[in-house]
């Protein structure tokens, strides 16, 4: 909440400095209440006083909704209708096919969780770790998804050893025994555009059976699942 009131004042803060026309009274937004980033590049949605509004990164361009999600095929033009559609993802319904992509299988319960995992990233390290004690519930569909350049080598690795080794190393986050080899990386490749495509800006980023996603640290995995509110994540 700090972060979001932090954010919200930068953002106001960069709409007053616009110029001197832009006195606090005259400001389009007014007092603002409540921000949340949404996953299109450089827009946020504000909540204030006057309404609720959409505002550029940069605070320069404010314009009023409702725009909208072509991939859920609903409208937004609400704080609220952020949290119940813009947060949920159907892959299916937007064409992902997960058999595609560097995908491993833990689990074989009927509940199925996709989660978006970098080899060398702690917060997935510490979800795959809940993961592996919650397999007869839900089946994980787990995406080695190299966050970066500099993970990019090790995801290689863990995805060339293969489900009976890779999968292992990645759960124990241990890969020193890991052979070395090539392999078919064209759905590594593949992962990566679908990162891209749907905004994925951290990992662990999950998806429920529902739809709802979730990114970065997770301390309660069954709870988050079970539909409980998220628990403040460890330290």
């Amino acid at each position: 909440m700090v972060a979001v009131k932090k954010l919200a004042g930068m953002v106001l803060g960069l709409v007053l400095a616009a110029g001197p026309v832009w006195a606090q009274s005259q400001t389009p937004l007014g007092a603002i209440k409540k921000m949340q980033q949404l996953p299109i590049t450089g827009v946020n949605i504000v909540e204030s006083d006057k309404g609720t509004f959409f505002v550029s990164a940069n605070g320069r361009f404010v314009f009023k909704g409702p725009i909208f999600d072509m991939w859920n095929g609903q409208p937004i033009s609400t704080m609220e209708e952020v949290e119940k559609i813009v947060n949920r993802l159907d892959l299916k319904k937007i064409g992902v096919d997960l058999e595609g992509l560097s995908t491993f299988i833990l689990g074989k319960g009927p509940r199925e969780v996709v989660v978006f995992a970098s080899p060398e990233c702690p917060h997935c390290h510490q979800v795959l770790q809940q993961a592996a004690g919650l397999t007869e519930q839900f089946t994980f569909r787990i995406v080695v998804f190299p966050v970066s350049q500099k993970a990019l080598p090790l995801a290689k690795k863990v995805w060339c050893a293969g489900p009976e080794k890779g999968l292992p190393a990645l759960l124990a986050q241990k890969y020193d025994g890991l052979p070395e080899g090539q392999c078919d990386i064209s759905p590594m490749q593949k992962t990566l555009v679908v990162a891209r495509v749907l905004s994925i800006p951290a990992v662990p980023f999950l998806i429920r059976d529902d739809g709802q996603t979730h990114k970065g640290a997770l301390n309660d995995l069954a709870g988050w699942l079970a539909g409980q509110p998220i628990k403040e994540a460890k330290k």
